[in-house]
This record gives structure tokens, sequence and C-alpha cells, in this order.
């Protein structure tokens, strides 16, 4: 476990220092680590240099995931990075993001009359 979080430690400096042309390169390899990444990321979303990034990492992490709990996880962390987002740019892409995460609302069945 340990190895893992170094290795997702390495990840994460590697795209923070990298150019913003090849800083993508790093989103799959990243978001493969899931909740983990969901986190490593999420303070990235107030950085108007990082936060575009980051949205992508979390979009990743939760369509990458087999589970809803990450889902959710990428949804709360959005949301509520939503009001502190590094640029309206940002901003814009949360809103995308979170709409394509969103699970469509359930309808109600349709109530028959005998």
């Amino acid at each position: 476990m340990k190895s893992e979080v170094q290795s997702l430690a390495s990840l994460l400096q590697a795209a923070a220092e990298a150019a913003p042309d090849h800083r993508i390169e790093f989103r799959d390899a990243i978001a493969a680590h899931g909740e983990a990444a969901i986190k490593g990321v999420s303070p990235w979303l107030a950085d108007p240099a990082l936060g575009a990034f980051a949205v992508r990492v979390i979009r990743k992490a939760a369509d990458m995931a087999a589970d809803a709990d990450t889902r959710d996880i990428a949804l709360a962390s959005l949301r509520s990075a939503k009001s502190a987002a590094g640029s309206e740019g940002i901003t814009r892409d949360i809103e995308e993001a979170i709409k394509v995460l969103k699970p469509p609302a359930r309808r109600a069945p349709a109530r028959t009359t005998s």
C-alpha cells in the first residue's frame, strides 16, 4: 500500500511540475488510483494553473471506478470546490463534469388506473 501511495505522490508531483501542454499525459495514471487520486487533486481545483487538469482527473477516476462510492466522492469534491474554483473556466469545467457524472433522476413508475 505504501508504494502505491508513493507512486501516486510521484505522479502528482510530476503532473504539477509538467508543462501545461504535457500535463494531460499523467491523467489516466493518476485517475487509476481512484478515490486517492480524487482526494489528491481536489485541492488543485482552486488553482488557476492546475484546476482544469484536476477536473479531468476527477472525472476520469469516476468513469474508471467500478463502484458508485467513487462517483459520489468525485461529485462531492466537484460540488464543494465549485464556489472556490481557480477561474471561471474551471467553474464551467466543474459544472460540465457534474452534469456528466450525476446519475439520471429516478422517475416514479407510471400509475395505472383500474
